[in-house]
């Protein structure tokens, strides 16, 4: 093989590589944009996780203020019935 034949081969070998590197350029920067997109939907779902914690245990709260106003309304109601005169029996 002569010394031209080499310069041509190498010279082919190297337009390969240059291609492969700026193909691998753009991988890199699509990966690079997927990676950035990936990490914004984590904080947008970390934000809504905290949101629907927050509105959870708001909804918590509400449901015991609930529950204990109706168990105060059961005790009332269970005193009144204890003051009605006792009904005679015929």
């Amino acid at each position: 093989m002569g010394f031209l034949e080499q310069i041509g081969q190498l010279t082919v070998r190297l337009l390969t590589l240059d291609q492969e590197q700026t193909h691998l350029k753009q991988e890199q920067v699509r990966q690079d944009q997927q990676v950035q997109n990936l990490e914004a939907r984590i904080r947008s779902l970390e934000e809504r996780v905290l949101r629907l914690e927050d509105a959870r245990e708001f909804d918590r709260g509400t449901i015991e203020n609930v529950v204990t106003r109706f168990q105060l309304e059961v005790e009332r109601a269970e005193l009144r019935l204890k003051q009605l005169p006792s009904p005679t029996e015929p």
